[in-house]
């Protein structure tokens, strides 16, 4: 029992640390077919491992390229705030503000539009 206990211990970090692999692949899948229904929710996965993992330098450049790919997808408002949080995080104001403007334009009556606007008047408030 206690060597199962020590090799679960040493597994999950293992397997943990491959999910941004596992996540990037997905992306790529995705985007390698545009025209699968699905893909547009293999990149919303992906994109959740991401963020979920702190890794917004990686999830930025995924979400900016998946509303130019899938713009009518039904995960457009995800893929938008997602770029503005992970622009954000990732130090890029300017691209925060961006996305936060154009969530805030798309999406005037959506549950994160208040904090979308908050999150967009700090950035101002602090780029003056």
């Amino acid at each position: 029992m206690k060597k199962l206990f020590i090799a679960i211990i040493i597994l999950i970090p293992i397997g943990i640390s491959f999910l941004p692999v596992i996540a990037t692949k997905m992306a790529d899948a995705a985007f390698d077919k545009p025209e699968d229904k699905h893909s547009p929710e293999a990149l919303k996965r992906a994109l959740q491992i991401d963020t979920g993992m702190f890794l917004h330098s990686i999830a930025r450049p995924i979400a900016e390229k998946a509303i130019i790919f899938f713009p009518e997808s039904t995960d457009m408002d995800y893929f938008v705030y997602t770029a503005a949080i992970c622009s954000t995080r990732d130090g890029k104001p300017e691209a925060a503000q961006y996305w936060y403007q154009r969530f805030v334009d798309i999406y005037p009556k959506h549950p994160w539009t208040q904090q979308a606007r908050n999150n967009l008047n700090k950035l101002k408030e602090l780029n003056r």
